[in-house]
């Protein structure tokens, strides 16, 4: 979360005035973040950064507009990396972090001589769902943002982003169940 003491205020108005230092400031703070929504829907790292460079211009462009009684500027920038990538993947990846809370909810087998394998089993699964669909499940269970965060980045209530959770961890333990009998 996002401190009011850690001078985003001032970077924020300093993007409100069009300064260089604050357009590097937030490159800097929120780079990785805005990286992290947009590698998880496009594949391709030229097309990705493009969608990164287009989300802060997008950004730097409708600052004005930015209302913090609504969203963090961070899930403010999310929303239209969200946004950016989505329109990138209508003109024309698998996470490595730590995902045992992942596969746990899907049904896989966490004893360490089934752990690996369900794993890779799950990134198989996971290649074969939409970018929305892979998006949605890195930002809560990789990224750690919270359910309301996600919802708004992503333009949906709550509840529509709990149920899609739902239906995509069973989802998942389907293809997965289904790769296990092919084994």
């Amino acid at each position: 979360m996002e401190h009011k003491s850690d001078g985003r205020e001032e970077m924020i108005e300093g993007l409100r005035r069009h300064s260089r230092g604050a357009y590097s400031e937030a490159m800097r703070r929120y780079g990785a973040f805005v990286s992290s929504i947009v590698g998880m829907m496009i594949r391709d790292p030229r097309d990705a950064e493009e969608a990164v460079q287009d989300t802060f211009i997008s950004a730097f462009r409708a600052i004005g507009r930015f209302d913090e009684s609504v969203a963090s500027f961070q899930t403010w920038l999310g929303r239209i990396a969200y946004n950016r990538s989505v329109d990138s993947l209508r003109r024309r990846t698998i996470p490595t972090g730590e995902i045992s809370e992942l596969t746990a909810s899907v049904g896989c087998d966490d004893t360490d001589e089934n752990l690996e394998a369900d794993i890779d089993l799950l990134r198989e699964a996971l290649e074969l769902l939409s970018p929305v669909e892979r998006t949605l499940l890195t930002l809560v269970y990789f990224d750690d943002i919270p359910l309301d965060e996600v919802a708004y980045i992503m333009q949906l209530n709550r509840p529509v982003i709990s149920s899609r959770l739902y239906r995509l961890r069973n989802k998942l333990a389907r293809i997965i169940n289904e790769r296990k009998k092919q084994h």
